[in-house]
């Protein structure tokens, strides 16, 4: 306390102050690097080692290392304790596809981001050089400035005062995943909103000759994603729903089109919108999970795409909390926590 309440900048930023305390030679603090975990994370053996190595933080113009990120619950049989079967199914495959996602699509596009020097900082595993907080700290007046994406916009300020971000997966930091769909919306909706509030960033990082276009490129879409999300859960439903009408109103016709050739067209459909996310389920078995069967990890493949539907909720749910002015951090509730009534632990 103080900071510890008021969310994962602040207290980021109160860690910071007592290292700035700590370590005061000038000399010493280019080569000192603060490491960021969550309460509940835990670094691989020799974590340290491979983020100084010499294509990491042994590069000069190297300013953050994220680290890959784990679910270390994911092998959990009974994660609802006390519940039944179905529940515990529900909150097996959640874990899993979080785990899934972090491991497979989002390690796949920090590997490509390298290309477009836009690795983001993630909130879990992070590791920042001092001299560059340093930076920060000097030009903003503190490193982490206060958005519900404390850790996207840490890194955005690094890119924006000419430091390079880097990703490796030559070591993990492991987590729990949150096995509460409620939990997890919560989470999901805070980091949102966090992207939304950052979406502010774009002039300023299409004004900036630190970053490359193709960065620009991509870090336009990604904070463009979440109000993208917003228009897509309102069009991506109206080829069905026009079929479910047109069978409605008019079975023959539409039984009629779908046999004379139509059904090929809702194939298609169904393919390019399923087909480019079913892919990441065999993709994780190889890479990450190899002695699982190929069909578990098809199956894994084909829930995916459903568990993505969560972002379309989770945009629609941080534009009411903005538009309602609840701007505040909401601290997610980690699993063998018991709710305590204090504003930390309280659900959003």
């Amino acid at each position: 306390p103080p900071p510890a309440g008021l969310g994962w900048g602040a207290a980021s930023t109160g860690g910071y102050d007592w290292l700035w305390w700590v370590v005061r030679s000038g000399t010493a603090r280019p080569g000192f690097l603060g490491g960021v975990c969550a309460a509940d994370g835990r670094p691989s053996p020799g974590c340290l080692d491979h983020v100084a190595a010499r294509r990491f933080f042994g590069r000069s113009e190297i300013g953050g290392v994220q680290i890959e990120v784990r679910m270390m619950n994911r092998d959990d049989p009974r994660p609802s304790h006390g519940k039944g079967a179905l529940r515990n199914f529900h909150s097996r495959l959640l874990i899993r596809m979080q785990d899934l996602e972090f491991r497979a699509p989002v390690a796949a596009l920090q590997h490509a981001r390298k290309t477009s020097r836009t690795v983001c900082l993630g909130g879990n595993g992070q590791f920042v050089r001092m001299s560059a907080l340093d930076d920060l700290n000097a030009e903003r007046g503190r490193p982490w400035t206060g958005r519900l994406l404390e850790d996207f916009e840490l890194g955005i300020h690094l890119m924006l005062a000419g430091w390079i971000n880097s990703f490796c997966a030559d070591t993990h930091v492991e987590q729990e995943a949150l096995f509460d769909t409620k939990r997890f919306l919560t989470q999901r909706t805070r980091w949102a909103q966090g992207v939304m509030q950052c979406f502010g960033y774009i002039p300023a990082i299409w004004r900036s000759n630190k970053i490359p276009n193709i960065g620009f490129l991509e870090l336009a879409f990604f904070l463009s994603q979440p109000w993208l999300q917003l228009i897509g859960a309102l069009l991506y439903p109206i080829p069905m729903i026009a079929l479910g009408i047109s069978y409605y109103r008019h079975p023959e016709a539409a039984a009629a089109y779908l046999a004379d050739g139509g059904w090929r067209g809702i194939a298609l459909y169904a393919a390019m919108a399923l087909g480019q996310f079913v892919i990441w389920g065999p993709i994780y078995r190889r890479k990450c999970e190899p002695e699982t069967g190929f069909w578990r990890s098809l199956g894994w493949g084909l829930a995916y795409p459903f568990y993505l539907l969560f972002l379309y909720i989770v945009s629609w749910r941080a534009v009411g909390r903005m538009v309602s002015g609840r701007n505040g951090w909401a601290k997610t509730r980690r699993n063998a926590e018991t709710p305590t009534g204090g504003p930390v632990a309280k659900e959003a």
